[in-house]
């Protein structure tokens, strides 16, 4: 995954685009910005909550990896440092380069 998720930190949202695409890619969502940018979200197959979920940061760190999900990254790394020692260790872990295979 490309890293472009760290250039919407701290923008604020003033709309959002969903698109199906029959020619691919066939899911879009465009982040739309106060400041005119948009970021766009897309893949062949995705969905997304029906609402909001509370406990930030360190909550959707522990939901993902109690659904058996592996922190890639975490944006902004200030932040993470920040929150709480599970969101460090998450952190920690998402940085780490890859053991090499023996």
């Amino acid at each position: 995954m490309k890293h472009g998720f760290e250039k919407i930190i701290g923008r604020t949202v003033s709309g959002v685009v969903v698109a199906s695409n029959p020619n691919g890619p066939q899911h879009q969502v465009f982040v739309c910005f106060a400041d005119g940018t948009a970021f766009e979200i897309y893949g062949e197959s995705f969905s997304c909550a029906d609402g909001l979920d509370t406990g930030g940061l360190p909550e959707a760190i522990r939901y993902a990896e109690s659904m058996g999900g592996k922190i890639e990254r975490i944006y902004p790394t200030a932040l993470a440092q920040a929150v709480s020692t599970e969101a460090k260790q998450a952190l920690d872990r998402a940085m780490r380069p890859p053991k090499e295979a023996k």
